[in-house]
């Protein structure tokens, strides 16, 4: 089983016509992942 150990609030909301998300509101991982970077990477370095 899966739990949360750590999560961090964005700075701003995530919109379809920045790309973050499809029309129905499901995040593209792959884009949030690349462009949020620096604040996965601060989150998990002191784990």
């Amino acid at each position: 089983m899966e739990t949360i150990k750590k999560f961090t609030i964005l700075p701003k909301k995530l919109l379809e016509e920045d790309g973050e998300v499809t029309p129905t509101m499901k995040i593209k991982r792959k884009f949030v992942n690349q462009a949020y970077k620096g604040l996965i990477e601060k989150m998990y370095k002191g784990a």
